[in-house]
């Protein structure tokens, strides 16, 4: 009991790992939390009902380890559910995203804990990733920008933040929860509302391994949702900055950084990303330089420039 005790008076960081149907990497993702050098942790796995053996691998951990806790949910309820139930659980001060299939690399928890320490501006603060196969085979690295004027603008056009490398303050979540009616893009949605009023920073650090599977497991239906959940986070975000837009707008904006600009005339793309830096609030937000160097960062990126 005293050992209990004192491991809850030393927590400082909950990794919440929602989980459902990943028995083969769920030790290898744990194991991986084990062999970092930080140690105030806990571990909140949230079992959204699998029907594998999960249970019998997080017992056989137990043996080893007294810092890992598991809830299973009474059904299958999915990730959001998973999230914000997992939230209620934790205990530390800070909460680290981990996915039950990715893997945790270098000190991410040292540096990412020292960080919000040390800055207490910052609500949050993610890592770079390294892209890896189903078999664990490097893939590509991707090395996140670390300037926040970048970041908080590339927000208008896709997510650039790591969910699973991200570790935030507990009270933060606690006063954002993820929202359930933007299910596939909730941790887009999640960043876009936080940094309103607050500051998520990005290291360029490679902190985590995500596994990209050959073959996507959603269906039809759930693809679905996500672009009609995606639509509607670009119009809020749009008109957060008071940019008028079309429905064609709309869909081209969607296009841009999902795979399908090069569907789309260049003269149409130019024009649409020029009524977006030319706007007065992200004049007045971002200033004129700022602006002008993203321009050319974004004709470079689609591929727009001539040379």
């Amino acid at each position: 009991m005293s050992f209990n005790l004192t491991l809850m008076n030393n927590i400082q960081t909950s990794i919440l790992i929602p989980s459902y149907n990943c028995e083969p990497l769920l030790l290898e993702c744990i194991g991986s939390i084990l062999r970092q050098e930080y140690k105030r942790y806990e571990i909140i796995i949230i079992d959204d009902y699998s029907t594998d053996n999960t249970m019998q691998v997080i017992d056989g951990i137990k043996k080893i380890t007294d810092n890992i806790f598991y809830f299973r949910n009474p059904g299958k309820k999915g990730l959001i559910y998973a999230l914000n139930y997992g939230i209620s659980k934790c205990r530390g001060k800070y909460i680290a995203r981990m996915d039950a299939d990715d893997l945790m690399v270098g000190n991410r928890l040292t540096e990412q804990t020292l960080f919000l320490e040390n800055n207490p501006d910052y609500v949050a603060v993610c890592s770079s990733m390294q892209l890896i196969d189903k078999n664990g085979l490097f893939l590509s690295n991707k090395i996140l920008f670390e300037d926040d004027s970048f970041n908080i603008f590339m927000l208008l056009f896709c997510n650039v933040f790591v969910h699973g490398s991200m570790t935030i303050r507990k009270e933060v979540l606690e006063e954002n929860p993820y929202d359930e009616e933007f299910m596939y893009c909730e941790d887009y949605e999640l960043w876009t509302r936080i940094t309103k009023v607050d500051k998520i920073k990005c290291l360029s650090s490679i902190h985590h391994l995500y596994r990209i599977y050959e073959s996507s497991s959603k269906t039809a239906e759930s693809m679905r949702i996500q672009r009609a959940n995606v639509l509607k986070l670009y119009a809020s975000i749009l008109n957060n900055y008071d940019i008028d837009f079309d429905k064609d707008e709309l869909l081209l904006h969607f296009m841009l950084f999902n795979s399908s600009s090069s569907l789309i005339p260049k003269e149409r793309i130019i024009s649409w990303l020029d009524k977006i830096l030319y706007s007065p609030n992200i004049h007045k937000v971002f200033g004129k330089e700022f602006l002008k160097t993203q321009r050319d960062y974004l004709h470079r990126s689609l591929s727009l420039t001539t040379n």
